[in-house]
């Protein structure tokens, strides 16, 4: 009898990607919903124009915490002392945000940056956005999903600092702020 083999085929179904970009992530038919060849092509875009804005970002963190563990103090850059100085208000907090129905999504703080939970939370993230995001509780038989009137939905993406290993643009992890 001969035994039947496997082979192992990562990504045997793959994202449409544009040029220059790869994703590594496990593939999933819901997830390439939201990894559309568009969304990409505008992720590498947005990081091939602003990837040396963000390494010079990243440098000057480094810098300030070579000199704070050197017993330096935070400060403000003595260029931007005329704004400080000058008279200005802020804007009024706009009435939908000072009705405190409020739902905060952290990418960041709040979630295990795995790949299926990166995923996923963009997928929810997209489904709350449409209105069509529901939660099937099987353990009490119930259903989930939103009324008419919904809080405002106000998000907090990952960090530049935190790179995403899962797309990589031009070789590089993608910014994790941008995924």
């Amino acid at each position: 009898m001969e035994l039947e083999t496997s082979v192992y085929r990562p990504n045997a179904a793959v994202y449409d990607s544009p040029d220059g970009v790869e994703v590594r992530g496990r593939y999933d038919q819901v997830f390439a919903k939201i990894l559309t060849r568009e969304a990409l092509g505008f992720v590498a875009k947005l990081q091939r124009e602003f990837r040396g804005h963000v390494r010079y970002a990243m440098e000057c963190r480094k810098e300030a915490k070579r000199s704070y563990n050197s017993g330096g103090v935070p400060g403000f850059d003595p260029s931007t002392k005329f704004i400080r100085d000058g008279e200005w208000l802020c804007a009024s907090v706009p009435p939908a945000v000072t009705d405190r129905r409020v739902e905060i999504t952290d990418f960041e703080d709040a979630l295990s940056p795995s790949w299926e939970n990166l995923m996923k939370g963009q997928v929810n993230f997209k489904d709350a956005v449409d209105g069509s995001i529901t939660f099937q509780d099987k353990s009490r038989n119930r259903v989930y999903k939103l009324k008419d009137q919904v809080a405002k939905l106000f998000v907090q993406p990952r960090g530049w600092h935190l790179p995403e290993a899962h797309i990589l643009i031009d070789g590089e992890p993608a910014i994790g702020c941008l995924v």
